[in-house]
């Protein structure tokens, strides 16, 4: 869903450059590089292009714009190890031989390894790892957890509800319930804080959340086998059909948050590349404007308490992630004016 690029560097160091420049885009490779992974000859990269649940794993030579598609995967990270390439149907870790010269794959797949761990990225990715020697290591998933008021000092002070495999949780303003993001593939549940009870409010892979000022709806991101993101909304009583939120916007979009005027804080992939952060307002003009629209990759925006401001996590000044601040200026977007808040680490 956002930008990212492979860069490369001298290792006595110096500036970061395009390891794979100029590559061929389309609507499949959308310009974004994940993960990269070196075969042994130091210069062919093995990488993932996200583009919703299958994604296609593509290979390039280092500093050549040329590009070879291998096959696809359902996770965002790619391996090579022993002559195999390992990837992901579902959770199962497969092994299909691979040839490193012509760039493709021969036989048949074989599972490995059954439900491998899902890590919680942007997108997500699964726990394994392996080394030319064939050892072979990765994380079985746990697949249930138990919500739980805890105090500031990590005390469990009560369990609620059922336990199950809780990939995302919201708690409503009023504190009374809890959007639950539950299962594989994902869907959203409303759990009821007072006695535990659940029930299930999208049928669509809802994920990603996001209460409205007064708890009466949520906004959420919902993914197809051909986008990765579109944004929705609806009643939490479960009443209704969801509604786009977006109608007219043909890129994904996801909701991340809204504020006590109800404005919302999409994130929408651009062709620059990038990602823009944008606002559809709550009140009055209801027009959406962008803030902050630079090539960089842009993520977890969050609102101000007063929504005259946007914090938001950019690699603005190269790989390193960080903190940035821009006001909430609407109609016209804020322009170039942005302030820098965390320096020297990656910030989130």
């Amino acid at each position: 869903f956002f930008a990212t690029t492979a860069a490369s560097a001298s290792d006595s160091g110096g500036q970061p450059t395009d390891a794979l420049p100029d590559g061929p885009e389309s609507k499949e490779t959308n310009g974004q590089e994940l993960r990269p992974w070196f075969l042994p000859d130091g210069r062919t990269l093995l990488y993932v292009t996200p583009t919703g649940r299958k994604s296609p794993i593509y290979a390039g030579r280092l500093h050549s714009p040329d590009r070879v598609k291998v096959m696809e995967t359902e996770s965002s990270n790619v391996q090579y190890a022993n002559g195999y390439l390992l990837f992901l149907r579902g959770t199962t870790l497969m092994a299909q031989p691979f040839d490193e010269k012509r760039l493709a794959v021969t036989g048949s797949p074989t599972p490995v390894a059954e439900g491998v761990q899902r890590q919680g990225a942007i997108p997500p990715y699964r726990l394994f790892s392996a080394s030319q020697n064939g050892v072979l290591a990765y994380q079985v998933a746990t697949d249930v957890a138990t919500l739980a008021w805890v105090d500031r000092r990590g005390q469990t002070l009560e369990t609620i509800g059922e336990r199950a495999n809780y990939r995302g949780i919201a708690l409503s303003h009023d504190e009374t319930r809890v959007a639950a993001v539950i299962g594989e593939p994902p869907n959203l549940f409303i759990i009821n804080l007072s006695n535990g009870v659940r029930r299930q409010l999208t049928f669509d892979r809802g994920a990603w959340p996001v209460w409205s000022h007064d708890d009466r709806s949520i906004d959420y991101s919902a993914s197809s086998p051909n986008r990765p993101s579109d944004g929705f909304r609806k009643l939490s009583s479960g009443a209704g059909a969801s509604e786009r939120i977006l109608p007219d916007e043909t890129a994904p979009n996801r909701p991340f948050d809204r504020g006590w005027d109800d404005s919302l804080l999409v994130m929408i992939p651009r062709d620059h590349p990038g990602t823009d952060l944008t606002v559809l307002p709550g009140t009055g003009n209801r027009t959406p404007f962008r803030l902050a629209s630079t090539p960089q990759d842009k993520r977890i925006g969050k609102f101000s308490p007063d929504t005259r401001w946007v914090a938001y996590v950019s690699n603005e000044r190269g790989s390193v992630q960080n903190v940035w601040v821009v006001p909430v200026v609407r109609g016209t977007g804020a322009g170039d004016v942005k302030y820098l808040i965390s320096t020297g680490a990656d910030g989130g």
